[in-house]
């Protein structure tokens, strides 16, 4: 059996990628899938599926409402200050110098 190619669709993706232009809609369970999928993640579908930007648009607006933190991820990050900046400069250099090695060879 011909194992096939499925990537989940998760907030990681809905960040990173220009999202309309990418993701498609199951006919069957109505979940946003990725393009490259050739099936559904969720229920398995292999068959058409809606690639309508319209009805993309509507389900990650259902998404939104449903998933409020969805809607933080579109916003611009704002930019640190420079306070914020010195702050994580001095607690990675902490980090690197309180890091516990381990010993591999026991």
């Amino acid at each position: 059996m011909p194992q096939t190619h499925s990537v989940q669709t998760t907030l990681r993706h809905l960040k990173n990628w220009p999202v309309e232009g990418q993701l498609k809609v199951c006919p069957l369970c109505s979940t946003l899938n990725v393009n490259d999928n050739e099936e559904c993640f969720a229920c398995r579908w292999h068959g058409c599926f809606e690639n309508n930007q319209t009805m993309v648009r509507m389900r990650l607006a259902e998404l939104a409402t449903q998933c409020p933190e969805i809607v933080a991820l579109w916003d611009e990050p704002k930019p640190l200050t420079r306070w914020q900046w010195l702050q994580n400069v001095a607690k990675s250099y902490w980090m690197r110098l309180t890091r516990r090695h381990i010993n591999i060879r026991a």
